[in-house]
């Protein structure tokens, strides 16, 4: 059925489209959404991000671009701290340093699982915290000692599934 607009004027782009989204939909009815052409893109989506567990090399590489993405925001704290006594110049390269690593963090994603790379994030609460002791002359307790040394031990086991 040739699909026109209300003017009566015939648009082959759009018989084009209905025909596609009602083949990949199946249905031959005049009352198919048009999210069905989107439903099946979106189906091969999620069968290429639910796969199987990635290769080794694959998921150490994700690893490695997420430690990355937390330099980056250990660098980014470093810039915001040094902003509150020098002015929000610097406070600039620290969202720049935000954006990287965020920019990374997609980029790990591609390559690892989202359940071994996201708790490598907790990495950088170990780097700001060195920092604030050799930047900063900050004190640290025992606590944050025994909590810095949890974050740690939870990210080795968590790394282990993945390098094995």
């Amino acid at each position: 059925m040739p699909h026109s607009d209300r003017a009566g004027t015939y648009h082959p782009e759009r018989s084009e489209r209905r025909q596609i989204i009602l083949t990949m939909a199946g249905d031959a009815q005049d009352n198919v959404p048009p999210i069905a052409f989107y439903g099946a893109h979106i189906n091969k989506q999620l069968e290429i991000i639910m796969s199987p567990k990635p290769h080794k090399t694959e998921e150490f590489k994700g690893i490695l671009i997420m430690f990355l993405a937390v330099l980056s925001v250990g660098v980014g704290q470093i810039c915001f701290k040094l902003a509150s006594f020098f002015g929000v110049f610097i406070a600039i390269f620290g969202i720049v340093a935000y954006f990287l690593a965020f920019y990374f963090t997609l980029v790990a994603y591609r390559f690892g699982r989202m359940s071994v790379l996201f708790p490598l994030s907790a990495f950088s609460f170990v780097i700001t915290t060195f920092a604030g002791i050799f930047f900063f002359h900050e004190i640290v307790t025992t606590q944050q000692i025994i909590g810095l040394f949890f974050i740690l031990l939870g990210i080795i086991l968590v790394s282990l599934d993945a390098i094995r």
